[in-house]
């Protein structure tokens, strides 16, 4: 098969695609898109596009990475609380989330218990105690 036969090939199948997309869009209602909407995007060359497409996938890793931080913390908090309830366990708002994450943080340098205000009575770690 020559190049000029796979190049037709290639961009019909482009065409199908696009359209696919548009009949997604059109039937969550969000295309066509007036034309004022798409002012500040005039000039835009494909070499911007991809760069703005880069940025939005670099954003996106972190976002998913700060996901999985969020995630793991979690876990590790209910698993201390003892409360790791995965049958139905309530998300906490993102807010709460992210302050808890920091007081485990916070809490979580020495392992002994010291920096949670908790030491050990007759040097036995089986007896827990408050400060």
């Amino acid at each position: 098969m020559g190049a000029p036969h796979r190049r037709t090939i290639y961009i019909a199948s482009l065409e199908a695609h696009i359209d696919r997309l548009h009949n997604q869009l059109l039937s969550i209602g969000l295309y066509p898109i007036p034309f004022d909407r798409l002012e500040p995007y005039r000039g835009l060359n494909s070499k911007t596009a991809k760069s703005m497409v880069a940025g939005l996938q670099h954003d996106a890793t972190h976002i998913k990475l700060k996901l999985l931080e969020l995630e793991r913390s979690s876990t590790n908090i209910r698993k201390l609380l003892g409360t790791h309830n995965t049958a139905n366990p309530s998300p906490p708002s993102a807010l709460s989330a992210m302050a808890l994450e920091a007081d485990v943080r916070r809490h979580s340098v020495d392992s002994s218990g010291i920096g949670m205000g908790i030491h050990t009575a007759h040097g036995h770690p089986n007896h827990l105690q408050r400060s």
